[in-house]
C-alpha cells in the first residue's frame, strides 16, 4: 500500500518503522500485557523467554548480525528470502481469515468493542501522529508521510496470534485485523488524500 500510495522509497521506511518499531514494541511490551492480562504468572525469566524466542525479533536479530557483520551470500540468498517473505502476507490473512467466523450474530453481540476499537486504530491513531509529527515536530516530509499512513493501517496480523496465543479475547482480535484490513484499504487512501495531495 505505501508503494501504490507515496512511491517505491517509502517501503524503506515502512519496514524501519515495522520491524524495529511496531515488531519490537509487540514482542517486547506486548507480550507482557498479553501475559499479565491472560493471567500468566509474569515472571523475568517468562518474559524474557517469551521475548528472546518470538519469531519476529529473532528474525530481526538474525538480519541485523547479517547486515553488521557483511556475511557471505547475501546475493545468493536475497532472492531465496524474497521468494519465502513473498508468502508471508497470503498466509497470513489466510490464517487469520480462517479463524475469522464472519456472522451477523458475532457483529451484533461484538459491534461495541469492535467499533471502538476500530475508531481508535483506524481514526484517533492517525489523527494523533498526524497532529504531532506535522505540527510539532518538523521532520523529513517523506517518513512523516509514511509514519502517519502506517499508524492508520489496519491492526498487525501478529497482534491477533499473540492474543490468540494467551488466550484472551481472540474473537474481538480477529475480527479487528478481518474487518479492519478491507477498512483500512478504504480509510488509508483516504488519510494520504486529505493529508498530503
Amino acid at each position: 500500500m505505501l508503494e501504490a500510495l507515496v512511491g517505491h522509497r517509502a517501503v524503506a521506511i515502512g519496514i524501519l518503522v515495522d520491524q524495529p518499531g511496531s515488531f519490537l514494541v509487540l514482542s517486547t511490551l506486548g507480550i507482557i500485557v498479553a501475559a499479565i492480562f491472560s493471567g500468566s504468572k509474569v515472571t523475568p525469566q517468562f518474559i524474557f523467554n517469551r521475548v528472546i524466542f518470538f519469531p519476529p525479533f529473532l528474525a530481526l536479530v538474525c538480519s541485523l548480525v547479517w547486515f553488521i557483520f557483511n556475511f557471505y551470500g547475501t546475493e545468493l540468498l536475497t532472492p531465496v528470502f524474497s521468494k519465502i517473505a513473498g508468502t508471508l502476507v497470503p498466509l497470513a490473512l489466510f490464517s487469520v481469515g480462517f479463524q475469522l467466523r464472519f456472522s451477523f450474530k458475532v457483529l451484533r453481540k461484538r459491534w461495541i468493542p469492535l467499533t471502538l476499537g476500530l475508531f481508535f486504530k483506524l481514526i484517533l491513531l492517525p489523527m494523533i501522529f498526524s497532529f504531532f509529527y506535522l505540527k510539532v515536530l518538523s521532520g523529513d516530509a517523506l517518513t512523516n508521510q509514511v509514519i502517519i499512513l502506517e499508524s492508520a493501517m489496519a491492526s498487525m496480523i501478529t497482534s491477533a496470534v499473540v492474543a490468540n496465543e494467551f488466550n484472551l479475547d481472540s474473537e474481538i482480535a480477529n475480527l479487528m485485523v478481518g474487518i479492519g484490513i478491507p477498512i483500512s484499504l478504504i480509510s488509508v487512501p483516504l488519510w494520504n488524500y486529505f493529508l498530503f495531495k
